[in-house]
């Protein structure tokens, strides 16, 4: 499985290198994709291929095509340019443990990777037969600490306002993220709530989370 076009198209500024490839999404975008496929591009292009600050790739991959950021310094990879999207159903049984439990959403993109949210998170609840109550602020982090202590991927809602839902109810959260590198990078989206576990008794209620997020290269 390899590269087996490489073009540029020169005379623009960001310039457009057209790759087709029979390897996979998850392959091209793995760390290390473009060293080991270095000796293959050079022989492509009779001679050294030079990647510039601002190249854009258009890739047709093994599955699909798209464009990606080229990273020829520190991952050496591909990277979507257009965000990823996510609606995922959070159950009753995760709702009641998602505060000691935090419940993934994204995994990990890898070394030197950073995961940024989009606003906004829209989020949908399902009300099932009784309010919840108990519980804390509910949002997004990075990484699984327990009680929403990780570094802070989205804003909050008040445990407050969700415990006073007495029907099915709508609302947004905006993408937030300030942190350490070391806090943020590598390390996947997680829903959580602080203080501790919602109750729901006698009751069935759920979420959904909808959601786009990039994946941006890091030097960290």
């Amino acid at each position: 499985m390899a590269i087996t076009v490489i073009t540029r198209d020169w005379g623009n500024n960001p310039s457009i290198v057209r790759v087709v490839t029979t390897d996979s999404l998850a392959t091209i975008t793995a760390t290390g994709y473009l060293t080991t496929q270095a000796a293959i591009i050079n022989a492509l292009n009779f001679g050294l291929f030079q990647w510039q600050a601002n190249d854009i790739a258009l890739v047709a991959y093994a599955g699909g095509e798209g464009f990606f950021t080229v990273d020829p310094l520190v991952n050496f990879n591909f990277s979507p340019l257009v965000s990823n999207s996510a609606s995922i159903v959070i159950t009753n049984a995760q709702l009641l443990t998602m505060g000691v439990t935090p419940v993934l959403l994204v995994p990990p993109a890898g070394p030197h990777t950073w995961i940024v949210l989009n606003t906004p998170i829209a989020v949908e609840y399902d009300y099932g037969a009784a309010v919840t109550a108990s519980g804390g602020a509910f949002g997004l982090q990075y990484g699984s600490t327990t009680l929403l202590g990780g570094t802070a991927a989205s804003s909050t809602e008040a445990a407050a306002t969700i415990n006073a839902f007495a029907a099915s109810n709508g609302f947004t959260l905006n993408a937030a993220a300030t942190g350490t590198m070391a806090s943020m990078v590598n390390l996947g989206i997680y829903l959580s709530n602080g203080t501790g576990n919602f109750t729901n008794a006698g009751g069935t209620s759920s979420f959904k989370v909808n959601f786009s997020y990039n994946v941006y290269p890091t030097v960290a």
